[in-house]
């Protein structure tokens, strides 16, 4: 575990995580065959650590992909970005930052994340941020005299670099809204083409002209796709697990800040 890799390495959470991961691609063949074990139709979930070193400093997590790859893994990428960055303009651009580092490493179909957003005491402002407003962000920053000239600069120059890649956007995450959830998943399994290999099933003898008696929930059964969820942005330990738990493909890819 981490905590005893922090212990017996003399390491800090960041070092323990480089450590592991290295670990992990060092020791690859057990990696595949756990997956192996699983079966070619099973829909797995990697909670990955939130530590952007492991993006941005060291190599490990492009290294996973690429063997993820080799072994004939369909993969997308899931970035959650934690809705409280919109109250602070600069700490929301960092996030974009981020995000946008994580999107060039990783080479990966992207679906980026503004979670907890049921949390926020007012979701008027949401929408706004989905698509960042750069540009007005800058511009309010450079209005406000408590900025210093440099930092006014500094924040223009972060920004021009996240408008010339134009490639960030989000899509909202509330618990309480089981059509957010909907939605998200839909562009998780349309990233990984989760449904590409399905056949059209015949209705069933006895079926009505307006469906009824079709087993819908069985499509998508004999689909051999695999997908890929990074929840990134924290508290994760690495672990893999399957999704949508009841369904044929196996269960559902949570991840938490």
């Amino acid at each position: 575990s981490l905590e005893d890799v922090m212990e017996e390495m003399q390491l800090g959470p960041n070092g323990g995580l480089v450590f592991c991961m290295e670990y992990l691609v060092d020791n690859i063949d057990w990696l595949h065959d756990e997956l192996e074990a699983l079966g070619n139709e099973s829909y797995v979930a990697f909670d990955c650590p939130g530590q952007i070193e492991l993006f941005s400093h060291v190599p490990v997590m492009r290294t996973l992909v690429n063997e993820l790859q080799r072994m004939d893994f369909s993969m997308a990428a899931v970035y959650l970005l934690d809705s409280q960055f919109m109250i602070d303009p600069p700490k929301y651009m960092s996030g974009v930052l981020t995000c946008l580092s994580c999107m060039t490493a990783l080479e990966l179909p992207h679906i980026n994340v503004l979670s907890k957003v049921d949390l926020l005491t007012s979701k008027a402002t949401v929408d706004r941020f989905l698509d960042p407003p750069i540009d007005e962000l800058v511009a309010e920053l450079a209005a406000d005299p408590a900025i210093d000239p440099r930092r006014a600069a500094l924040t223009g120059a972060i920004g021009s670099l996240i408008n010339d890649y134009g490639m960030v956007n989000f899509m909202p995450l509330d618990v309480t809204d089981e059509g957010s959830i909907e939605l998200i998943l839909m562009a998780i399994d349309h990233a990984v083409q989760y449904h590409d290999d399905v056949e059209p099933r015949e209705p069933d003898d006895g079926a009505e002209e307006d469906g009824d008696g079709i087993d819908f929930g069985a499509l998508g059964a004999d689909d051999d796709s695999v997908g890929y969820g990074g929840g990134e942005c924290g508290g994760g330990n690495g672990e893999y697990f399957p999704l949508r738990e009841g369904d044929d493909e196996d269960g559902f890819a949570g991840g938490d800040e």
